[in-house]
């Protein structure tokens, strides 16, 4: 095997890929035992017992992903039904919001379209934009809860999504 002083090589002295990852790798290593070497002085009590605690995870977390999970597969049904059932009732109480406060019939809170409509054009929002396009990302419905009239249909907003995910 090739001894490589990756102090001294440059990358164009590199004649193939295999090469360039071997060094990669080793740098990877060796810079991440640098980082413990400084740091592990530097723990105090709290930050010390925190660190044991994630390291003695790492092993049943491994196991966990090479066996896997027992999931109680009923249990598990339940859940996501309770998690639609509320997600429908956030629906309906957000379109009848939507509907007798704004006058705006068929909404879809998953259509943007929709969402721009309401917030930027019948609620009058200033709009909010990313990289130059409107958004109604959870970034700007959180700055849209500023706004009074806005707040309980964000509040439904970020929750039904939140439950969604």
């Amino acid at each position: 095997m090739r001894i490589i002083n990756t102090a001294i090589t440059k990358p164009e002295d590199l004649v193939n890929q295999w090469e360039r990852d071997q060094i990669y790798n080793g740098l990877d290593t060796c810079v991440t035992a640098e980082v413990l070497d400084v740091l592990l002085p530097q723990l105090d009590n709290h930050t010390a017992a925190t660190y044991n605690f994630s390291k003695a995870l790492q092993a049943p977390a491994l196991e966990m992903r090479l066996r896997g999970v027992r999931i109680d597969l009923a249990r598990k049904a339940e859940v996501i039904n309770e998690f639609h059932d509320k997600i429908e009732t956030l629906e309906r109480n957000l379109e009848r919001i939507v509907l007798e406060g704004v006058g705006l019939p068929h909404f879809n809170w998953r259509s943007n379209p929709d969402l721009h409509t309401l917030f930027y054009d019948r609620l009058g929002i200033p709009v909010i934009r990313k990289q130059g396009r409107p958004t109604v990302n959870r970034e700007a419905l959180e700055r849209m809860e500023a706004y009074t009239v806005a707040n309980p249909i964000v509040a439904h907003m970020v929750a039904m999504r939140d439950l969604a995910k």
